[in-house]
């Protein structure tokens, strides 16, 4: 496998290119590294197999943080096959947060705030509800 791939039955070890560690400071990126354990292989290169169609009733919010919520959309639709399972999703709430691919580091009350807001059952249907929007 190439560079950054993991080799069957080992994990991904921790960050180590700049474009992953963008918008860290150096205090940040000791903190990630101390903190960080390498993923399970598999989670990173094994097909998943899903089966049951209500896994589409499942409300989604997708957090932007390496892109915007436009780019999302449009990967959804051009089907790209990172995203292709967004077209089928009924809800799916959109929120821009440009914080980089470590926003629980560089902007973690901001994070917290759209996760209590994800599973708040007060939140208002979001106008970005419907397939994959």
């Amino acid at each position: 496998m190439g560079a950054g791939h993991p080799r069957p039955g080992e994990g991904r070890p921790p960050p180590r290119d700049e474009e992953e560690l963008a918008g860290l400071t150096e205090d940040l990126r000791a903190t990630l590294r101390t903190r960080a354990v390498p993923s399970p292989a598999g989670v990173l290169s094994d097909r998943q197999h899903l089966h049951d169609p209500a896994r589409y009733d499942v409300p989604v919010t997708a957090v932007s943080t390496d892109f915007t919520s436009a780019m999302l959309r449009g990967w959804i639709e051009q089907a790209a096959p990172p995203v292709r399972e967004y077209a089928h999703i009924r809800t799916v709430h959109h929120v821009d947060l440009p914080a980089g691919h470590w926003p629980q580091l560089t902007r973690p009350d901001d994070l917290a705030a759209v996760i209590v807001a994800a599973v708040s059952q007060d939140r208002e249907p979001s106008q970005d509800s419907g397939p994959g929007k």
